[in-house]
């Protein structure tokens, strides 16, 4: 699938590609205008580029497959914006993207995916892919705010909270450097597919934490959440 402008109401409509018979689906929002690319987890070595190369040797197989899987995602991400063949390199585990484009990759074991858009659109994007029943309750204890376990209203919502809490840290960090940990972060999320952040601690975070807007959805028994930070 690949979607293009909205004609009926003249906006700009997000550029989305779904690969390896992956059911179609949309994000809830067109604007700013981004473009996303999702396919499945699989050995796809032959297609990294050059420089995306470098440290391949040292990978095993899953993290091999995982890596080259993103990679791929975010390269075909890119090319719906017009940028083509772009080596997607990283400091650390973060992407370093081309001047003047920000973007955010995730991948589970078995869902890769990309989302990129122009810095003159939106300053920071997050997005995390957690497959279904990943949280247990072991985990969401340590994960989860005392507050935000009291508001689940579904069985798997803390697994939910936490792909929100990833995908803000993802959009957060690239802009403003500082480590955030579970216990930093509080969502609200509402049961129309929609969360807010707060900070629970002062930190040079606190006003891109809580002026981002997100979003959540399932997609293949997993749940995708985006993190949008606006341009100030």
């Amino acid at each position: 699938m690949e979607a293009g402008s909205d004609q009926a109401s003249g906006l700009p409509k997000l550029l989305a590609r779904c690969l390896d018979g992956i059911e179609p689906f949309e994000l809830p929002f067109a604007e700013p205008r981004l473009a996303f690319v999702c396919g499945r987890v699989g050995d796809h070595t032959r297609e990294l580029l050059p420089r995306e190369r470098i440290g391949l040797e040292r990978m095993g197989d899953v993290r091999r497959a995982e890596y080259s899987s993103g990679r791929r995602v975010a390269r075909q991400a890119l090319s719906l914006l017009g940028v083509r063949d772009w080596a997607v390199t990283a400091r650390g585990r973060v992407p370093l993207w081309p001047r003047g484009i920000v973007g955010s990759i995730t991948h589970s074991r078995a869902l890769a995916l990309a989302l990129v858009g122009r810095r003159t659109d939106v300053a920071g994007i997050g997005v995390d892919l957690e497959s279904e029943q990943r949280v247990t309750d072991e985990l969401a204890r340590r994960v989860l705010l005392k507050r935000e376990r009291q508001r689940v209203v579904e069985k798997d919502w803390p697994t939910m909270l936490f792909a929100a809490k990833e995908a803000v840290y993802k959009a957060v960090n690239p802009l403003v450097g500082e480590y955030l940990a579970f216990a930093d972060v509080e969502i609200s999320a509402s049961t129309d597919g929609t969360y807010r952040a707060e900070m629970t601690r002062p930190g040079e975070s606190k006003s891109a934490v809580e002026a981002g807007r997100g979003w959540f959805q399932r997609v293949e028994r997993h749940w995708l959440c985006v993190f949008l930070v606006p341009n100030r």
